[in-house]
């Protein structure tokens, strides 16, 4: 279970938020623009403003601590200049800046669905996303332990795959691996081009051929390893987490007669 979400969500029991977040991040990687990871909103139980607040206020955290690896993989690979790197670098600071205002912004929602007939569809969603606007804000209170611990597993995740393809006798370096993973997550962003399709991996591999001229067979065999590694892991934790689940639930229950 992702500790991120214990802590600011704090669930009753511990384990609801399991098949939200198994469901979320096993959809997103399927579905244009991650779209996916709205997934759980589909099932009743789970169509909260606190969980549709969580996935949104997830998925901002990994987005900037992805920008933010990446900058300091591009600044240590000197790819792009230093006037273009901070360029980039405002851009993101201010497009952040502006994104969470208007995310906490409820009466943003409100005013709008004011002005629309109630009970339709546009009407509905708006005064769901002021409840998911009022939830983000209470958890921006839990954002600076949250957003360190996803600084630090971003670190840790990219410190695995520098140390797979050391495996591989390549040296790659912390920095150019950030910039990589940071091109991935941003082509796989784009509506066209998921990671199902298999092109956020090739912009990888195109990047850290380009910077360190790591060769083709190394990148399919180092990328082949991570996806495994990974898909092995979440599918693994995924299935020991269902099955707590199912005793739990069954244990509440009591047995069948």
């Amino acid at each position: 279970m992702d500790a991120r979400s214990q802590m600011a969500i704090r669930p009753r029991p511990p384990t609801a938020c399991c098949r939200p977040f198994f469901m979320s991040k096993a959809t997103g990687d399927l579905t244009p623009g991650r779209l996916g990871e709205f997934a759980p909103m589909v099932i009743r139980n789970h169509r909260t403003a606190k969980v549709g607040a969580w996935i949104l206020f997830d998925r901002i955290l990994e987005i900037l601590a992805t920008i933010a690896l990446g900058l300091y993989g591009l600044a240590v690979i000197d790819l792009l200049s230093p006037r273009h790197l901070g360029i980039v670098f405002a851009a993101s600071v201010v497009a952040s800046v502006l994104g969470i205002y208007l995310l906490t912004h409820r009466g943003m929602f409100l005013w709008i669905a004011a002005r629309l007939k109630e009970g339709v569809m546009p009407h509905k969603i708006l005064v769901l996303l002021a409840a998911i606007s009022e939830e983000i804000f209470h958890f921006t209170r839990s954002l600076p332990i949250v957003a360190s611990i996803t600084i630090v597993t971003k670190a840790i995740d990219l410190f695995a795959v520098m140390l797979v393809f050391q495996a591989l006798g390549v040296f790659p370096g912390f920095g150019l691996i950030a910039a990589a993973k940071c091109a991935l997550a941003i082509v796989s962003f784009l509506p066209v081009t998921p990671t199902a399709t298999g092109l956020p991996h090739g912009t990888q591999a195109w990047l850290m051929n380009h910077v360190a001229d790591v060769p083709a067979e190394v990148l399919v065999a180092g990328i082949g390893i991570e996806v495994l590694i990974v898909s092995m892991t979440f599918w693994i934790s995924a299935s020991i987490a269902m099955r707590f689940i199912k005793d739990a639930a069954t244990a509440k229950s009591g047995p069948i007669s």
